[in-house]
């Protein structure tokens, strides 16, 4: 189990991991670029914090591919500085889907279903 992360180097990965806050306010910060991450995060079988953000995102050429479980206050928060990313996002779930904007040249598939009910595809132009 891999509870808050923060990631402020480049060419990492981190497969198969499970993700969640039980303090804190994201699963994983994604500081540096050049990462790989894939997994679950917001597990629905800590219930003591579900008010958090599954990733920040904040730097270029990351690939994430995860399912989103439980994080209610949005599966990734895009911000500046952020562009050239991959990210493939499912689950279903209450709460936000996503918050912020994507780059124009991130690859992005968020699709989450349950109350929170998003489906955003945008392809890199």
């Amino acid at each position: 189990v891999n509870i808050p992360r923060s990631v402020a180097g480049s060419g990492n990965t981190f497969e198969s991991g499970s993700y969640y806050a039980p303090r804190g306010a994201y699963c994983v910060n994604l500081a540096g670029g050049g990462n790989k991450l894939s997994g679950t995060m917001g597990l629905t079988y800590y219930s003591g914090n579900p008010d958090y953000i599954g990733i920040l995102l904040g730097s270029p050429n990351n690939q994430i591919d995860v399912v989103d479980l439980g994080c209610r206050n949005g599966a990734v928060q895009f911000s500046t500085g952020d562009s050239q990313n991959l990210v493939k996002v499912t689950g279903n779930r209450s709460g936000t889907g996503y918050v912020g904007t994507p780059a124009s040249d991130d690859d992005v598939v968020l699709i989450i279903g349950g109350t929170a009910a998003s489906k955003f595809i945008q392809r890199a132009v």
